[in-house]
């Protein structure tokens, strides 16, 4: 299985686990009305067929989510009809309702790579299980192996769906929450270290590497690499406007396991690859930024580079 996740860059990454640990509960807390919740499109490999679908199984974690019969009778089941099926209407209804979405609402899936948005509506979508894939043939099957969501499409052109999925973003709902053709990728260039580099960036323990440089309309985007033992450990992002105002930071953090940065675009990425982005993506939010780092253990988020706002983290059903 591939999940082309928005990481902070979004590139296609494989999500699953053996044992998950998970606490079910019957009711999702109360959704407000001017939240935003977003999704990663995940890639399934099944025989010549590759999926596309959407799990929402990082809100939906129902205990009674698929049939019983599935998990009583796995036994007597092939492991291939045990690896997919498609949830009947009581249980694609319990989904829509733990989910507080209806028939009439539609996914909204952006891929800000090539700046097309495409809207289904829920009702054209097929309800779905996949097992995960670091299940084995021959072990025990638990309900909470299953990652639960909705078929976006299935094809043989690898490449095509591909292509399609990758650098996307996806939210339910009754309105398009995002803004086209406003995001930017991020092409960096090395550039020596100046007296005002010198003065933004804080002295530190850890030695200074690398200074890059990117300019997008008025603002400045600098970062800079921190070293220990000859290793990138540490990142810091500067962002200034034309009077040299600071007017966002961020430090990120390389630990080795659980996190590690991703490539420097333009730089550092081939096929025109493109790890770092920023612009405006969502409606009535502010600019943001994102793709500095991987997540091994866990989903990435998006920054909003207007100091107060919180990150919006992205829902990825991330396994490993």
């Amino acid at each position: 299985m591939i999940s082309c996740k928005k990481d902070e860059n979004l590139k296609s990454k494989t999500t699953a686990t053996t044992k998950i640990n998970v606490n079910f509960q019957e009711k999702l807390p109360t959704k407000k009305s001017d939240s935003l919740t977003l999704f990663t499109v995940t890639l399934y490999q099944r025989n010549d067929l590759m999926d596309a679908f959407i799990s929402v199984s990082d809100l939906y974690t129902d205990s009674l989510s698929i049939p019983a019969d599935i998990i009583k009778n796995q036994k007597k089941m092939s492991f291939e009809k045990l690896r997919h099926f498609d949830l009947d209407d009581n249980y694609r209804k319990k989904m829509l309702n733990a989910l507080q979405l209806t028939e009439n609402d539609s996914v909204y899936i952006y891929n800000y790579d090539l700046n097309k948005l495409t809207t289904i509506s829920i009702n054209k979508l097929k309800s779905v299980a996949y097992l995960t894939p670091y299940a084995s043939e021959g072990e025990d099957i638990y309900e909470y192996y299953y990652m639960l969501g909705f078929q976006l499409e299935a094809q043989k052109k690898w490449e095509d769906i591909f292509e399609k999925n990758n650098h996307t973003v996806a939210s339910f709902g009754r309105e398009n929450p995002f803004i086209e053709n406003e995001m930017v990728p991020i092409h960096w260039k090395i550039i020596k270290p100046n007296d005002y580099t010198n003065k933004i960036f804080s002295n530190s323990k850890l030695i200074k590497g690398n200074i890059y440089e990117f300019r997008n309309n008025k603002l400045t985007y600098y970062l800079q690499d921190y070293k220990a033992e000859e290793a990138i450990t540490r990142r810091q992002l500067m962002v200034v406007d034309h009077d040299k105002n600071i007017v966002f930071e961020k430090t990120y953090l390389n630990d080795g396991e659980g996190q590690e940065f991703t490539a420097i675009s333009g730089l550092e990425t081939e096929d025109g690859f493109n790890s770092q982005w920023t612009g405006s993506l969502f409606k009535n939010k502010p600019p943001i930024i994102f793709g500095f780092t991987s997540e091994s253990f866990g989903c990435s988020s998006v920054a909003f580079m207007d100091k107060t706002s919180p990150e919006i983290y992205i829902n990825c059903d991330n396994r490993h």
